[in-house]
């Protein structure tokens, strides 16, 4: 089942997988030996990249800013970091530690658009332990401690109503890290959750609204929690994309979606797998609630010497070929599979 954030952590939080069910099992690397395993993949291949920031200011088109999800593909808008628009300050933070805050214009290459020098406005963020205080509901306390470098940045609207965009998070092999913890009534740690994240994704919006994103992006988190006086660990690392001349990359045009790339996860109760995506056929989607769903198109993942394709179908269904074997799936499984990843 989908594993719940603290109230506290959303916003800024990464994905957290569960713990995983069926398929294969042990500590060997997950291959698509099963349809469990290519149910469990067609859930991650939109699911990696929720949370993970475009740089788009938010004023952009929403519906095309709708890339993975918790309940369907197209569930969760992409997050906004919290700023100051200062230039070039330094100020103390909160709860203690200091934030350095750059801004300006310079050229950027964008080379998983092969785009060279284009002008682009930027904001840069280097924290020193910087803790802010996070309301939740009392008696409970908690706090974000803020630790690393990032920036981001785009080109404003260019003449063809496009607007390129960039998030850098980390510098060198550091990465930009966050530390949320919660207390009881007594200051007793009761929930803690680090999160890191490294690496660049660049993003082309066109005038009408369609979204290109491109990742070369490692993030994970790190928790625990304390329950009747028993701690609970878990962990997550995802690594999206090969560099940024081969990074992992979603298309949404309107209700039109394809994914390609490769990602890697690794989870405390997952083994995880290196996943390679192909859209053969653009997906079409259709709008259920808040979320998408694949109602067309063809998706293949391959992993370990195994492919699994996916040829999805007007009624929500799908018919699965695994390792030439073929079988049809309902709509409440393919679904369900998006909703609920088992990892």
């Amino acid at each position: 089942m989908t594993r719940i954030l603290h109230t506290g952590a959303l916003g800024g939080s990464l994905f957290l997988l569960a713990a995983c069910g069926g398929g294969s099992s042990g500590g060997e690397r997950y291959s698509l030996e099963s349809p469990q395993d290519a149910l469990r993949e067609l859930s991650l291949a939109g699911l990696v990249l929720n949370d993970v920031p475009d740089g788009q200011p938010e004023g952009g088109t929403a519906a095309a800013k709708r890339l993975g999800g918790g309940s369907g593909w197209g569930a969760a808008t992409l997050p906004a970091r919290p700023r100051n628009l200062a230039k070039a300050t330094v100020e103390d933070c909160p709860q203690g530690g200091e934030r350095k805050i750059d801004t300006g214009a310079k050229a950027r290459d964008f080379l998983s658009f092969d785009v060279e020098d284009l002008g682009v406005s930027f904001y840069r963020e280097t924290d020193d332990d910087c803790l802010y205080p996070v309301s939740i509901p009392a008696p409970l306390t908690a706090s974000k401690l803020y630790n690393g470098q990032f920036e981001d940045g785009d080109s404003g609207t260019l003449e063809d109503g496009s607007r390129y965009a960039y998030v850098v998070d980390g510098s060198g092999s550091s990465a930009y890290v966050t530390t949320y913890r919660e207390f009881d009534s007594a200051n007793k740690l009761i929930y803690s959750e680090i999160q890191g994240s490294l690496g660049t994704v660049e993003s082309l919006q066109a005038e009408d609204g369609a979204l290109d994103v491109r990742a070369d992006y490692d993030y994970s988190v790190d928790s625990s929690e304390w329950v009747n006086g028993r701690r609970e660990d878990y962990f997550a690392i995802v690594k999206l994309g090969r560099n940024l001349l081969s990074p992992y990359r979603a298309f949404r045009d309107g209700q039109e979606l394809s994914f390609s790339g490769v990602y890697s996860y690794r989870t405390r109760d997952c083994p995880g797998s290196d996943v390679t995506v192909t859209t053969e056929q653009v997906i079409q989607l259709q709008q259920v609630g808040n979320a998408d769903y694949p109602v067309g198109g063809r998706l293949r993942l391959a992993a370990a010497g195994k492919s699994a394709v996916f040829q999805f179908n007007a009624g929500g269904g799908a018919t699965l070929t695994l390792d030439g074997r073929t079988e049809t799936l309902t709509q409440s499984q393919v679904r369900a599979a998006i909703n609920d990843s088992p990892c």
